[in-house]
């Protein structure tokens, strides 16, 4: 059966590492918007929602990351993309009165605006600014897929689209322009083998890889980039 927001998924706030809303995607909300909904804190490793599920509420993420994941034919899982701050779930299931497509599974401690699908829709249909940032959100969600497509076909090694996933993280987070930027993979080698189609040994033995070319240095999930022209060159 799939999982129920209120009753085995979710968290009461004060039980979460996340207490308040931070500056995330509430200070952008529209009117209307922003009067309804309710803050939720959804602990790392929860599942906000399940694919097939009927889609019951949408939810817009003010902090933290979540994970989106499809189950293939054959019964694997595959990691689609990772939802950030700003970011809302669950709208075009919504707005097409489909079930959930995908899984949203919280990979650290995060918190959602969650609303009622009627009641957020009709915000939307009835407010030219909440209709305007509903259709940015469907952008956003054409964007993200074509970087998973770019990610996927941009180079027939694994090696260029690791180099190719290190170097978008590096742009997402603004540290790209420093001579050695250090970012955060929030994956662990089996997430991101599903996202490139791969195996979680050929992802191991291709980051230590780069470790020994001293492109990269790797502490934990903590990745420096020692060589940027370099990566961008396999990328």
């Amino acid at each position: 059966m799939a999982p129920s927001l209120g009753r085995t998924e979710a968290i009461p706030l004060r039980a979460a590492k996340v207490i308040r809303p931070s500056h995330g995607f509430s200070s952008q909300m529209p009117i209307g918007l922003d009067l309804v909904g309710a803050y939720v804190g959804i602990r790392k490793g929860r599942i906000l929602f399940a694919e097939s599920q009927p889609s019951f509420c949408i939810f817009a993420i003010d902090s933290g990351m979540i994970k989106l994941t499809k189950t293939s034919r054959e019964g694997k899982t595959l990691l689609v993309r990772l939802a950030r701050p700003g970011d809302l779930l669950g709208f075009s299931a919504a707005l097409s009165q489909l079930p959930y497509e995908v899984t949203a599974t919280a990979i650290e401690d995060t918190m959602v605006r969650s609303y009622a699908k009627m009641a957020f829709l009709n915000i939307i249909h009835g407010t030219p600014e909440a209709s305007s940032y509903a259709a940015a959100s469907l952008s956003n969600d054409y964007r993200s897929a074509l970087s998973g497509a770019c990610l996927l076909a941009r180079s027939s090694t694994i090696s260029g689209k690791i180099a190719y996933f290190l170097l978008e993280i590096a742009l997402e987070t603004e540290t790209i322009r420093i001579v050695r930027p250090e970012i955060h993979v929030p994956l662990t080698h089996e997430e991101l083998a599903s996202m490139l189609g791969t195996t979680r040994e050929t992802v191991t033995r291709t980051l230590n890889k780069l470790k020994r070319s001293g492109i990269l240095t790797i502490v934990g999930r903590k990745v420096t980039i020692l060589q940027r022209d370099a990566l961008e060159a396999m990328a």
